[in-house]
């Protein structure tokens, strides 16, 4: 298997074991991030066993942001190969250095998304 997945509170940790992502044709990896971004849109990438990133992975990544963002969750790479990071903030992608620090993020967007909310109720 090229990745572990473990749900948490505030999002969902999936940790790469392999050098490339698995974007092929429905593979496992693209079923159980969708099913696990169903649950929880937060996840937390641990990328870093990647060693490159394709366009055509580079797409499928897009993709799955885009999504995400669909159900107002996002997506944040940790530990990924410094070479790596231009191509996925291209993407709008953040890259975070650690895991606790991925973390931290995620839990800061939502305080924030729920402050925006409350002030929306608020108004309206």
């Amino acid at each position: 298997m090229s990745h572990t997945l473990q749900v948490h509170d505030h999002y969902v940790y999936v940790r790469m074991t392999s050098p490339r992502f698995e974007f092929h044709d429905n593979s496992q990896f693209v079923q159980q991030l969708l099913e696990a971004a169903s649950q929880n849109p937060n996840l937390v990438i641990n990328c870093a066993s990647i060693e490159q990133i394709s366009d055509e992975e580079l797409f499928q990544v897009k993709e799955l942001y885009n999504r995400n963002r669909q159900q107002a969750g996002i997506i944040v790479i940790s530990e990924l190969n410094e070479s790596l990071i231009p191509q996925m903030e291209m993407i709008g992608l953040h890259c975070i250095p650690s895991d606790d620090e991925a973390a931290d993020y995620v839990y800061m967007e939502q305080i924030e998304q729920d402050l925006l909310r409350s002030f929306d109720d608020q108004e309206g």
